[in-house]
């Protein structure tokens, strides 16, 4: 409970210290799906075991100076396995991590479009990540 009321806060923080920088803050939500699996370093040649989800959250993109913005994001996210079977026991079971991500970006915008309704950006920065739900179950 410390860790979501920490992620809480810290997102909080990231809000309203962005917000009063310039006028033109844009918000938006972002919506997927997610693909995961839960390899060995260097042995994804042969998993096949992938488990497909949701993905979404919620932004908030402020812009700083010219070309750069900062860009606290709310997302959801769940990563597992699916059909995994263990050496020691001859059964199979499905593995799913629910996560809470608070990334930080900065945001780099450049002047290549398509159109005028697309724009190419790029963002990089760090995140916190805390564990809602970690469910393992048997199959069949």
């Amino acid at each position: 409970m410390k860790t979501k009321i920490l992620t809480l806060a810290i997102f909080t923080m990231a809000t309203i210290l962005t917000v009063p920088v310039n006028a033109q803050v844009s918000f938006g939500t972002r919506h997927g799906l997610a693909i995961s699996t839960l390899a060995k370093t260097g042995d994804l040649y042969d998993n096949d075991e992938m488990l497909f989800s949701y993905t979404g959250g919620i932004f908030i993109t402020a812009p700083v100076k010219g070309v750069f913005a900062i860009q606290p994001e709310l997302n959801y996210i769940c990563k597992g396995r699916s059909d995994e079977t263990t050496e020691f026991i001859e059964s199979s079971y499905r593995s799913r991590y629910h996560y809470l991500q608070v990334p930080v970006l900065a945001r780099f915008n450049t002047n290549l479009s398509m159109t005028e309704n697309t724009k190419v950006y790029f963002n990089a920065g760090p995140y916190i990540s805390a564990l809602l739900i970690s469910q393992n179950k048997p199959d069949g």
